[in-house]
């Protein structure tokens, strides 16, 4: 398993998560499900998982909708999937009496008032068919947000999903997931009605048995001699076993030994936490997760939540949860973003908010504002 670094991973490099995989592949068999993640996460990684490992009379496509600001773009796209499938041959004769379609190259385009008329076009024609088929729909709040955002009638696309999802969809199982909360973006439409139907599996951290096993095989594979003390360390210092974290981690130890020549110890890792993962410059997650506020709050929200984050980095002990009771719904709306993007996560236990990471936290402090 190389330590591969920001993209998602495939096949010998990918670590097998069988508790999330089991529960993604009972969702799917039973209905449309929404897997719910935080960015770097490694949930694209599971996804393209999915794909490489699907049974063989059930085809998986994968789209990233991130770039797409129209409902005529995601379709064009599922078109363009399976047209070159070499078994969705024959499903060409429908969608050809569609006016506008038009086959370029390896490319499906159609005009954007035909967009639901070639949806339900594919839809049967893939009903029709004799295997079940899985569109692995990622980034699909953000397709929603940039609609939304270009003016572009997201009720109308919504309410189509909804009524294909219950009616239409014998044959065909949708999975949609996102770095920002899709609840949160339907819900500042008046849409939540939409989407209330999907089976919900949540994408949770890494045990700390998982953690270490996680270390010792990444380690291993790279010919990195990890003792127990200090990959105890690492996850304290951490504070949230994700994958990419602790990548990032096993990464720097490995440049850092390479350049001293010697063996790293407890008091180096402190070091390469400090000077490597918190201020050095190739760990693109955190300067993005400051950057990105901007991107996904509107000014007022924005300020309140860099107001929230930068007080829950000074205290260790995090927010209690009784700071919003009585407070406005925008207030409510940030935190419940905040702990959905990958900021925040609330503890039933104490009812306190705590930074996602530790590293996340301890960057803040230094660079949040």
């Amino acid at each position: 398993m190389h330590c591969k670094i920001g993209s998602p991973v495939t096949g010998t490099n990918y670590y097998s998560r069988p508790d999330v995989e089991q529960d993604l592949a009972g969702a799917l068999s039973s209905g449309h499900t929404a897997l719910l993640a935080p960015r770097r996460t490694g949930k694209t990684s599971m996804l393209m998982h999915v794909r490489d490992q699907a049974e063989p009379d059930v085809s998986v496509f994968y789209l990233n909708l991130e770039a797409y600001v129209t409902a005529q773009e995601w379709v064009q796209a599922m078109l363009t999937e399976v047209t070159q499938a070499g078994w969705f041959s024959s499903m060409l004769s429908p969608l050809k009496r569609i006016e506008s379609f038009k086959l370029l190259g390896n490319e499906v385009k159609i005009k954007a008032e035909h967009w639901k008329t070639a949806a339900n076009t594919l839809i049967r024609a893939i009903n029709g068919a004799d295997r079940r088929v899985i569109f692995l729909l990622d980034e699909f709040p953000i397709l929603i947000k940039n609609m939304a955002e270009r003016g572009e009638n997201v009720g109308e696309l919504l309410h189509w999903f909804r009524v294909c999802r219950q009616t239409q969809t014998q044959q065909v199982t949708f999975l949609v997931t996102g770095s920002i909360g899709l609840g949160e973006v339907v819900r500042r439409l008046g849409l939540l009605e939409t989407i209330n139907d999907f089976n919900t599996i949540d994408f949770l951290p890494f045990t700390d048995a998982q953690a270490l096993d996680f270390i010792n095989t990444l380690a291993g594979d790279n010919n990195l001699l990890l003792p127990l003390p200090i990959q105890q360390r690492m996850l304290a210092l951490v504070g949230c076993a994700w994958p990419y974290f602790l990548q990032i981690f096993v990464n720097e130890i490995q440049r850092w030994q390479r350049r001293e020549g010697k063996r790293v110890d407890l008091s180096s890792v402190e070091v390469i936490y400090r000077q490597r993962l918190l201020s050095g410059q190739r760990n693109h997650y955190l300067s993005h997760m400051l950057d990105r506020l901007s991107k996904i709050f509107e000014p007022e929200a924005q300020q309140l939540a860099r107001t929230l984050l930068k007080t829950c980095a000074q205290h260790p002990e995090g927010l209690p949860g009784n700071a919003d009771r009585g407070c406005t719904e925008s207030l409510h709306y940030v935190l419940r973003v905040l702990q959905h993007d990958g900021y925040l996560r609330f503890c039933v236990d104490n009812r306190r908010y705590y930074f996602f990471s530790n590293m996340l936290r301890d960057y803040w402090r230094v660079w949040g504002c």
